[in-house]
């Protein structure tokens, strides 16, 4: 009887694939958590309520793109959206206006802190949404100047609409929620 090999796999292809589980933050590499299917289930939902309204104009909806910002930052967003020039190449897309980050209990502070600072520094960036997989909330960081932020945060009702200004889209929060059992492990109440 004879054994069948192994299948060759390229060293760029182990490295590629070893790098899609990473982000640098700063001078700090950190490794991306497998993320839960609430996580799953919540991104998805974000990316399909937002192609929905984004639907026939120039803006292009990417889930797990990789954002490069400055040589600090190598991030990976769930998902985001970002202006392509009508006719432009599928693949030549610009930085983002709007990101969404699905937050489970170890990557809130982290979510909160150097990744919203360092998406910041994108001056096309418009609105940074959290998503939270633990509990009912959500919160928005909206850019009003070059150097200030609007804070927004939604975890008492569920029937609100959440505008993000200058897109005319809203996020239907009981339609982002709807039928996703949320992550109980590791999350505090506050």
């Amino acid at each position: 009887m004879r054994s069948e090999r192994p299948p060759k796999v390229q060293l760029r292809q182990l490295l590629d694939d070893e790098l899609a589980r990473h982000e640098l933050i700063g001078s700090r590499v950190i490794r991306i958590e497998t993320p839960s299917s609430a996580h799953e289930r919540l991104a998805g939902r974000a990316e399909e309520l937002l192609r929905r309204q984004l639907a026939g104009r120039p803006w292009h909806v990417l889930r797990s793109a990789v954002v490069r910002v400055g040589e600090m930052h190598v991030l990976r967003p769930d998902v985001m959206v970002a202006f392509r020039e009508p006719g432009a190449a599928a693949d030549l897309i610009g930085d983002p206006a709007i990101v969404v980050e699905v937050m489970s209990a170890t990557s809130a502070v982290r979510d909160h802190g150097a990744k919203r600072l360092a998406y910041f520094q994108i001056p096309d960036l418009q609105h940074y949404v959290l998503v939270s997989s633990g509990q009912y909330c959500v919160e928005i960081f909206s850019r009003c100047t070059a150097s200030e932020c609007l804070y927004r945060r939604y975890c008492d009702d569920l029937s609100r609409l959440v505008e993000l200004s200058g897109f005319g889209i809203c996020l239907n929060l009981m339609a982002l929620y709807q039928g996703i059992d949320l992550d109980e492990q590791g999350w505090r109440e506050e």
